[in-house]
């Protein structure tokens, strides 16, 4: 894990099937970061950046 700037900070490359659509992917991302969020209050101070085509 790299720090910068005095954070720590992680890259986590996903694959996506292709049959799946942007819309629908970004959708679960966002569900999941809901149910992150109300699970674990001190998640909150996580910053999480989603790249589409991060190559």
């Amino acid at each position: 894990m790299a720090r910068l700037e005095g954070y720590y900070q992680r890259q986590i490359v996903i694959r996506r099937p292709f049959q799946q659509s942007y819309r629908e992917e970004r959708s679960a991302f966002a569900s999941a970061l809901q149910q992150l969020r109300l699970s674990m209050p001190e998640s909150k101070r996580l910053q999480i950046f989603f790249d589409v085509d991060p190559l």
